[in-house]
């Protein structure tokens, strides 16, 4: 095994209270799942937790029910909808050492193996002995790389709420096109976008950090133009699947406005017009493709049909989200 290039994961062996009342089935579990977690400290699952806890770790499945209990009591580890959260994961993994701490690990390594190069003489491990001590020290003094590394592990997490979407690539799994729809060059709304994009990306991590979608200002305001130009749709209700249908549209670049064509053409459609069921976020905000779909119709309305050349600015739903932004 390379150790310089493989994953790993710090485990804390001092005995806290904590650590003590989780007893031997909750340490036990909590052991494995460190090889589970992602660098967030989140574990995704379906069906029963410990069913999948079981699975993961191979434990017997009285101990993972036990140990299991206790660490959620303890509140070492969070439920939350499909996700197994570790709150003190993240900042336990990338903190970074003190001075004084480095200099004392560097002093402990270095007796260790002085000791363990006394003790087995001419058995050693090739690299245990005087020679090795002054490579331990060069490491300790280069601890800036140790400190660069946890920086970077920590932009893993940022990541999460900012996707990489500083240029033109593909950010397939958070939903974004490589030519976003609405890239106006907006900063505002290409810093929705990211916003967006990292919902889809890990919704438990972005929730923490901006909060549900349904209560986002912007899809709040997307929700309230579709209503004036759609009325009847209702009030945006907590984790509102419609709240992410919007969300996911703003992940591919659409801008408010964009949308706010796309519902008015979707008028000029007389699939949608003739059928109530189908005037609904779920149906005329489904796709980018759908999207584009209704906002060509405003300007190639069907044959027969009149096309409505009202400008945006005079719906209802759009004015309202506007004066609500002013407002802010």
């Amino acid at each position: 095994m390379n150790f310089e290039d493989e994953p790993y994961a710090r485990l804390y062996i001092r005995r806290t209270l904590t650590n003590k009342r989780l007893r031997w089935e909750g340490r036990a579990v909590l052991h494995e799942m460190l090889y589970v977690f992602d660098r967030a400290g989140v574990f995704e699952f379906t069906g029963e937790l410990s069913d999948a806890i079981e699975l993961m770790c191979e434990l017997p499945a009285k101990v993972v029910k036990v140990g299991l209990q206790r660490l959620l009591e303890s509140e070492t580890w969070v439920v939350c909808g499909r996700f197994l959260v570790w709150p003190n994961y993240l900042e336990a993994q990338t903190c970074s050492r003190s001075d004084a701490a480095r200099q004392k690990d560097s002093r402990d390594r270095r007796r260790a193996m002085a000791h363990a190069a006394k003790v087995l003489g001419e058995h050693a491990p090739a690299g245990i002995g005087h020679e090795a001590i002054q490579p331990v020290t060069s490491c300790d003094a280069s601890t800036g790389d140790v400190t660069i590394g946890h920086v970077q592990s920590h932009s893993v997490t940022l990541s999460l709420a900012v996707p990489s979407l500083a240029g033109p690539s593909t950010h397939t799994d958070a939903g974004v096109r490589e030519t976003p729809a609405g890239d106006s060059g907006d900063p505002a709304a290409r810093e929705l976008q990211v916003k967006a994009a990292a919902y889809l990306h890990d919704p438990t991590r972005a929730a923490m950090a901006y909060g549900a979608p349904d209560t986002w200002l912007e899809v709040r305001d997307a929700f309230s133009v579709f209503d004036g130009i759609w009325p009847g749709s209702g009030t945006l209700r907590s984790r509102d699947p419609r709240a992410q249908i919007i969300v996911e549209r703003f992940a591919a670049g659409h801008t408010l406005e964009q949308l706010a064509e796309a519902a008015r053409g979707a008028k000029l459609s007389e699939h949608i017009a003739s059928n109530p069921d189908f005037q609904t976020v779920q149906t005329i905000w489904r796709d980018a493709g759908q999207v584009d779909k209704f906002r060509r119709l405003l300007t190639t309305p069907p044959s027969g049909v009149r096309a409505r050349n009202a400008p945006l600015q005079n719906s209802p739903g759009y004015a309202s989200a506007q004066d609500a932004k002013e407002i802010r």
